[in-house]
């Protein structure tokens, strides 16, 4: 598999036992993400997120898993995209690096709302309402079939309004499969790539792309801080938005740049020493 206003992120990672990978508690095998893919873009006062794994493990996959992942807040829309899009998107950037080198139940310190049904996959969206809610999270994973996170892990994004999606993954078989790009839409001040989140993974490989409306190349600090740096660049013509075919998604005028961050949570770049997640700039 490849290795992989309007702005356009992707990343992706290599990790085994990544944290936000549940499967159920009796499974014999480890179960990780050899593959994360990530697509962000901004739409008015909305920002997009569409996200993707390949996940491996040393015994079959079990018939279903939990996919944990935090938001800073509850998206108010779901869509399951097309299985080639990552494909579509990093072919397309291939010439480029060779030629430039509403709540259902409540709880004291957080609120379940009601599943949402995308595709193959079942969705409960958890709001924070009390940034000390680590214990009483994990009492609800361990209760309804996920593994606990570490709360050290959890910390960072215990923010009143933010959100972990517990996502129920079903259908699986063989020992390593990739899944379905998610689509979801949310509010939030900023985008930044949920990194932290990994710290108590592998060490992994992260690539990123941004697509920008105008032409020229845009500084993300950010990325360059988290030593994710800079390796090609692109000017998409409109047939590869039109295979994209992504939801909200305009074909207009724009470039996308591609960025790679090697070995990162390795011994020399631990992301438990982070601050903060990378910030991405979206026009």
């Amino acid at each position: 598999m490849r290795t992989m206003g309007f702005s356009l992120i992707i990343a992706s990672a290599f990790s085994l036992g990544a944290a936000c990978l549940h499967p159920p508690r009796d499974y014999p095998g480890k179960l990780g993400s050899k593959v994360q893919e990530y697509l962000f873009f901004k739409s008015g006062q909305d920002i997009h997120m569409v996200m993707n794994q390949q996940v491996q493990s040393t015994l079959p996959l079990p018939k279903e898993f939990a996919w944990v992942t935090p938001l800073p807040s509850v998206p108010s829309k779901y869509f399951q995209e097309k299985d080639e899009m990552f494909e579509t998107l990093f072919r397309a950037t291939e010439p480029v690096m060779k030629s430039r080198g509403i709540a259902s139940l409540s709880a004291d310190r957080f609120i379940v709302h009601d599943t949402v049904h995308v595709g193959n996959y079942e969705i409960i969206p958890i709001e924070i309402t009390d940034v000390h809610a680590g214990a009483e999270i994990n009492q609800w994973l361990a209760k309804n079939g996920y593994a606990e996170v570490p709360v050290a892990g959890l910390r960072y994004y215990l923010k009143p309004k933010a959100c972990f999606l517990a996502i129920k993954v079903k259908g699986m078989s063989g020992v390593e499969k990739v899944l379905h790009p998610l689509h979801v839409v949310y509010r939030a001040d900023e985008a930044r790539l949920p990194l932290k989140f990994f710290a108590n993974a592998g060490s992994f490989q992260v690539y990123v792309y941004v697509r920008n409306r105008g032409s020229a190349p845009v500084a993300q600090a950010g990325l360059k801080n988290a030593g994710i740096l800079e390796n090609g660049w692109l000017i998409p013509d409109k047939a590869i938005f039109d295979k994209l075919a992504l939801n909200a998604f305009a074909s207009d005028t724009g470039s996308i740049q591609r960025f790679f961050g090697p070995k990162l949570n390795d011994k020399d770049h631990k992301l438990s020493d982070w601050k903060e997640d990378p910030l991405l700039l979206l026009d």
